[in-house]
């Protein structure tokens, strides 16, 4: 009977005991940090992480504006002799040199027909003649008159110069519409045989280039139809990375003076504006009217006085340093093209729209001394030779002629 008492009483310290110990181990375990009892499973393989699919660029219109140099791919250009058009006389070995003296003894020594222009300037080396179309450029040596070589280029030329020691040969090129905006590169050849040698692009056309006389900067005026895109930039020739930037509009034409110190910028027609390079900024503006909008600018070789032309006929004289109007001229026709010897003593004109005539006037006196016809219709480009032996012509009639003085 009193076993049968105290079994329950030890069945109840026994399972009280049992419970102390489960509290007991509970705490044990509480107090420790989960990663301590949670082994890290071993991975039956490793998962390696795929990186993220690089996008692949698509090519656009727009080339990158770092310059790409192309040492190989570009073919090397050989010049091919073209007849252009059999020269009326022959032109004789050495010819007097123009000046005020004999200008009224002037005429033409021949002529050559010619696809459309788009730009026209003397090589500064050689006495060659250099004349673009939109995709190849003419070279023509005036003692060879029947011959003249070619260089076929990349399509779309809209502008072009020579390195002052001839060495190099910049392009400037435009592509698309009006209506859809234009974009363009400039691209470098290099001499005798002008293979390409460096290419970049820009989302703007490319309107026009010029070496500074140093040699060591090329400006490129840019054209967009973005009003603000519109600027000249600097690019050293050598590295052709960008030194500076001008924002200047739209921009009809542009030139800078010998000194480098000087940019002239005709940008709507009806204004004329002078900038200081070194500074960055306009230093006057010299407004026109609607009838005698600014045309084409030409600055004289000490680059003392610049002389613009206008629609209204008139051609106009500026001292460069003050803006103050020097001599004003009365040309035949709206003026077309200017150019200055290169003793700055004369200056021609070339007249469209009611004249085809090319003028040619003292600049100490404001005279005209010779008139030039031949042209059939209006003349785009004129250029005195670096010799001062012969002025050289290009119009809308597909010709190009020489003047010049025969012995």
């Amino acid at each position: 009977m009193r076993l049968h008492n105290e079994l329950p009483s030890r069945l109840y310290r026994l399972s009280f005991g049992l419970t102390l110990v489960c509290l007991g181990i509970s705490q044990v375990f509480c107090r420790l940090s989960p990663r301590s009892f949670l082994s890290t499973p071993t991975p039956t393989s490793t998962a390696t992480l795929s990186p993220s699919p690089t996008p692949t660029l698509t090519a656009t219109l727009l080339p990158t504006f770092t310059p790409t140099f192309t040492p190989t791919p570009t073919p090397t250009l050989t010049p091919t002799a073209l007849l252009l058009v059999e020269a009326k006389t022959p032109i004789p070995p050495l010819l007097p040199l123009i000046d005020t003296t004999n200008t009224a003894f002037v005429s033409g020594i021949t002529e050559y027909q010619t696809p459309p222009l788009v730009d026209f300037k003397w090589h500064p080396t050689r006495f060659l003649l250099a004349a673009a179309t939109t995709n190849s450029i003419y070279l023509i040596d005036p003692s060879q008159p029947q011959v003249s070589s070619i260089f076929s280029l990349d399509e779309g030329i809209s502008t072009f110069d020579f390195s002052p020691d001839g060495r190099w040969l910049v392009t400037g090129h435009r592509y698309g519409e009006s209506l859809e905006s234009f974009f363009g590169n400039v691209q470098v050849w290099i001499a005798p045989n002008y293979p390409r040698v460096a290419y970049f692009g820009d989302y703007r056309a490319v309107r026009q280039v010029q070496y500074l006389t140093d040699g060591k900067t090329v400006a490129i005026a840019y054209s967009n139809i973005v009003d603000a895109e519109n600027a000249i930039q600097f690019r050293n020739a050598l590295t052709w990375e960008i030194l500076s930037t001008i924002r200047t509009g739209i921009l009809v034409t542009t030139a800078i003076s010998p000194d480098g110190k000087t940019l002239i910028t005709i940008p709507d027609r009806y204004s004329i504006k002078v900038w200081d390079l070194e500074k960055g900024e306009v230093v006057y503006s010299l407004p026109t009217s609607f009838s005698g909008a600014a045309n084409c600018l030409a600055i004289s070789p000490d680059g003392t006085f610049f002389a613009t032309g206008h629609y209204d006929g008139s051609l106009i004289l500026w001292d460069i340093e003050k803006g103050e109007r020097l001599k004003t001229m009365q040309a035949s026709g709206v003026v077309e093209s200017l150019a200055l010897n290169p003793n700055g003593q004369l200056i021609a004109s070339g007249s469209s729209f009611q004249s085809t005539l090319i003028q040619i006037w003292s600049v100490s006196s404001g005279e005209e001394l010779r008139k030039l016809e031949g042209h059939r219709r209006g003349v785009n480009f004129l250029q005195f030779s670096a010799n001062g032996q012969l002025l050289a012509s290009a119009s809308y009639d597909g010709t190009i002629r020489l003047w010049g003085i025969r012995p």
